[in-house]
């Protein structure tokens, strides 16, 4: 499909697990000629600590510099499209020159994560010529926002169920509450004679120490509960094949589906989900989804008997890679 065909975009997103080259790949699989930045200058632990709590200014020169040579590197190419994705250290200065270096391209904004999470960001919305977001809470409070649900990545299609080794998986960061819920999940999932499969990630011991020390979540956490390297896709490919639950714990308060939720609709898999939000989607089905309550969770063992209900193709298209790509893109929200 050559939907951008002889394009050129400038794509500006954060490196996540690899998420940035599969956007990438498929714009370019749709036509399109494709630069793309890191919207961070680094991924080390402190400088996503000090944009996260907006503590910018002890890394401002390091962020000047790093757009710096981006405008420098583009300032003779001339783009259709510059799409930023999840905008985190891109200011007004920063975005206003690039809108000065590329004036004859047209602007789009997608957030992955809530506008509430990065105070002053709403303002920049009326910069872009098209802006969505995952959350539809947002989109009811910021008019300049369009409602669009992430997406699963094409190998998600190709997943050919092995034999089931495990009832229930989890496969993870360690966020938030994530180590309390799972736990709990996993005792009473132990109770009812399920097997469970568990994979917790953090970046670093020096993280894990931290979160034990600050976070009462973590207080009985042991360093041998996680792992400081992810797996690779091929090996969460592979646990998920062999399981026939997934498990997925969104932050607190996050109303947007992760990217976990879409992709076990994908491959057609079974969802656990703490996100209540889930129902109001098209694709819901009880059958399919358990949805559990973050402080009292409980566990239905005809969940796991009963076989899993295909739905209609034109679902799974619809929060396809290549279908969020086309409705950004696409002159009909213009």
């Amino acid at each position: 499909m050559d939907f951008l065909k002889n394009k050129k975009v400038l794509y500006i997103g954060q490196s996540f697990f690899g998420y940035e080259l599969e956007i990438k790949n498929m714009l370019e699989s749709m036509g399109a000629t494709v630069d793309y930045y890191n919207e961070r200058p680094s991924n080390t632990f402190w400088t996503k600590v000090f944009i996260r709590i907006n503590a910018k200014q002890l890394i401002n020169s390091k962020i000047k510099v790093y757009y710096d040579e981006i405008l420098k590197k583009i300032q003779n190419i001339q783009y259709d499209y510059v799409f930023i994705v999840k905008i985190e250290t891109i200011d007004k200065k920063i975005l206003e020159r690039l809108i000065s270096n590329q004036k004859n391209a047209k602007f789009f904004l997608y957030m992955w994560d809530s506008i509430k999470n990065y105070k002053g960001k709403e303002k920049l919305l009326s910069y872009f010529d098209k802006s969505f977001s995952f959350d539809s809470d947002d989109v009811k409070i910021y008019k300049e926002l369009i409602f669009l649900p992430l997406f699963y990545i094409p190998i998600y299609e190709k997943i050919k169920t092995q034999k089931i080794i495990y009832d229930i998986c989890f496969i993870g960061s360690g966020h938030s509450d994530r180590y309390k819920l799972i736990s709990e999940i996993k005792k009473k999932s132990i109770e009812l004679g399920l097997s469970f499969y568990l994979f917790f990630f953090l970046q670093s011991e020096k993280i894990f120490l931290f979160r034990k020390l600050f976070d009462k979540r973590m207080r009985d956490a042991k360093i041998d509960d996680f792992s400081f390297t992810s797996l690779s896709q091929e090996e969460t490919l592979d646990i998920i094949s062999q399981s026939k639950v997934v498990v997925d714990i969104e932050h607190p308060g996050q109303v947007g589906l992760t990217m976990r939720t879409l992709e076990m609709l994908g491959c057609q898999k079974k969802l656990i989900t703490t996100n209540k939000s889930v129902r109001e989607y098209d694709f819901y089905n009880e059958d399919n989804i358990l949805v559990v309550e973050r402080n009292n969770i409980k566990l239905n063992k005809s969940f796991f008997e009963l076989p899993y209900q295909k739905l209609s193709n034109d679902i799974y298209e619809k929060y396809s890679l290549k279908n969020w790509i086309k409705t950004i893109f696409s002159e009909e929200n213009e």
